[in-house]
């Protein structure tokens, strides 16, 4: 039997995994705006005055290719509501706007910004990403008919619905360099009965050529060799040999290219292995009900690359010698029952009572801690044990120091940066800052939240009104105190008012597309523009529809702004403020 329920839980899963249009300001606009030509003799004077304010600005940097993609994850809410004849359940309750189903999907996709530099990835990650949604729709539905059923079912033999019915995934990237991309997708479905179901997917791809990875293309190995392997991992993760079931014979099942995918002949099934890359080595994942009983939970083994050396392609070996950051999905328990015996976790303390039967919790602490070694930090935030609010990220810097940023997250959007230090072998509290989710094009009208994998170039998010409300990034390192710093005084701009156009005649300078300055020039009245870099406090750079690139310097860069001694809602058309 538990090989029927493997399978039918791998069945699922494996068709998931075959399986809110925004505008990002950044489009030129379809009118034509004109300037008028102002060849003032001062010429020469004004591109040497604009060009010392511009300074680069990190324009130049903007344009050279990267050599690792930019990443986003799109994610998608999924509740639904019942809709039917009764008015109350089994117990009297009323039954409006009664949750029969609820969860979420994440998607990671690769930035629109990106497919320039990595075409064959951006279209491989991006379709895989919007199969996998539409998949998740299509199973939410069908959840959604079921958990309706079994409540009408309920009130009519007189029983408790034990819903709603809920379906979710979280995506992490574990490693990302200019080699490979590799991620999971973790999720937990729930449909009624005494428990839901939990697990990870991981896909694996070639950064240069989009190829998504087997594990028989990365290793060398037989797959007696590499169960050889796995037996004597597994047996290592617990003292108890009657744990898991034959292991040998289970694995033996498991197979590079499964032939006989049939779940009705489940005694002959063959599962793929379920495995991804992270910076030490390769990870082989069995779920609940693979390899042991559903009390015993998931196991997660890795072998290094170093005990791979020989057996693995090494076009594939990460470079030791460069930081990287890696997304780690942390226990989060409350300091109520937290003891010091618990490996690396999140530990909340609540504000004052208890507030879960309305759905959250309000907390005003979050401790890092890992046995009898802890730093908190004072934060309030509201915690949901099934929407997470605090994500955690493994960073590692070039010189070797460890940090784990914790993004908790705030309102309207905004997060809080947490970072705690590891790297003396203790764990100490290095400070904490606002940031803003910053939210991208991926292209066919996806839009997600920025992610960061490199502790040298971090997006993270700002908001400004200097032309209506609008959310932009820069790009930030892992500073000496661990703290994020600026690179370069220049934040690209990734949501903006949908439709902007000048009221009257506006001075600008034209530039060239690497920030060189052309000349200074009138844009006239009724030119629409698309704004998309900006320094936060003395210009804002725009396109206008034939791709030219114009500058609007500000006279007084706090509110009210001003360019050119007149506020700038009285120089525009379009603009939209927040709050």
């Amino acid at each position: 039997m538990k090989k029927k329920i493997c399978i039918m839980m791998g069945v699922i899963m494996l068709t998931l995994s075959a399986c809110g249009a925004q505008n990002d300001g950044q489009s030129p606009a379809d009118s034509p705006a004109t300037t008028e030509a102002s060849q003032a003799s001062s010429e020469t004077e004004a591109k040497k005055e604009e060009q010392g304010s511009a300074d680069s600005k990190g324009e130049e940097a903007a344009t050279e290719k990267s050599d690792i993609p930019e990443l986003l994850v799109r994610t998608e809410y999924l509740n639904n509501y019942y809709k039917g004849s009764f008015t109350e359940d089994a117990e009297g309750n009323s039954l409006e706007h009664k949750t029969l189903f609820e969860g979420s999907v994440q998607a990671l996709m690769v930035s629109k910004d990106s497919e320039k530099d990595f075409p064959e990835l951006y279209k491989a990650v991006n379709d895989i990403a919007n199969e996998y949604i539409d998949a998740s729709k299509a199973n939410a539905d069908e959840m959604a008919d079921t958990a309706k059923e079994d409540l009408e079912m309920s009130i009519t033999e007189g029983y408790s619905f034990f819903g709603p019915y809920s379906d979710r995934s979280v995506t992490s990237v574990t490693r990302v360099d200019d080699k490979i991309l590799s991620y999971i997708d973790n999720y937990y479905s729930f449909s009624g009965g005494a428990h839901g179901i939990y697990g990870l997917q991981g896909r694996t791809f070639d950064v240069t050529t989009g190829k998504e990875l087997l594990v028989s293309d990365v290793i060398s190995l037989s797959e007696e060799e590499l169960n050889s392997i796995l037996v004597k991992k597994i047996e290592e993760t617990t003292d108890d040999p009657d744990t898991f079931w034959d292991l040998e014979d289970t694995l033996s099942s498991y197979k590079y290219d499964p032939m006989n995918t049939d779940p009705v002949d489940y005694e002959n099934y063959e599962y793929p292995y379920v495995w991804y890359l992270d910076y030490d080595g390769i990870h082989f994942y069995f779920g609940p009900y693979a390899i042991a009983a559903y009390a015993n939970g998931a196991t997660d083994v890795s072998i290094s690359y170093e005990e791979l050396a020989g057996k693995l392609s090494e076009k594939y070996l990460p470079d030791t010698s460069k930081g990287y950051i890696t997304g780690i999905d942390l226990p989060m328990y409350s300091d109520e029952y937290d003891d010091d015996s618990s490996d690396l976790h999140f530990v909340y303390t609540l504000e004052g009572e208890n507030t879960m039967a309305d759905g959250y919790q309000t907390c005003k602490a979050l401790t890092l801690k890992e046995k009898d070694r802890s730093a908190t930090a004072d934060i309030y935030f509201e915690y949901d044990y099934d929407m997470p609010s605090v994500h955690g990220y493994y960073v590692r810097t070039d010189d070797g120091r460890e940090y784990v940023y914790a993004t908790v997250l705030s309102y309207n959007d905004y997060t809080e940066l947490v970072v705690f230090d590891l790297s003396d072998g203790g764990i100490k509290l290095v400070g904490q800052e606002s940031f803003h989710m910053a939210y991208i094009d991926a292209g066919d009208d996806n839009f997600g939240e920025l992610i960061i994998t490199d502790p040298e170039n971090m997006p993270l998010g700002k908001v400004s009104d200097m032309m209506g409300t609008f959310t932009c990034f820069g790009s930030y390192r892992v500073g000496k105190d661990g703290m994020p710093e600026l690179k370069e005084n220049v934040y690209k701009i990734s949501w903006i008012s949908d439709s902007i156009k000048t009221k009257k005649d506006v001075e600008i300078t034209l530039l060239e597309e690497d920030g060189t300055v052309v000349r200074k020039d009138t844009l006239v009245a009724d030119s629409p523009i698309s704004p998309f870099r900006t320094d936060m406090e003395t210009y804002i750079d725009a396109r206008l529809p034939d791709g030219q690139i114009v500058r609007f310097t500000y006279s007084n860069g706090k509110y009210p702004y001003e360019i050119g001694g007149v506020q700038v809602d009285d120089l525009f058309d379009g603009l939209q403020y927040a709050g």
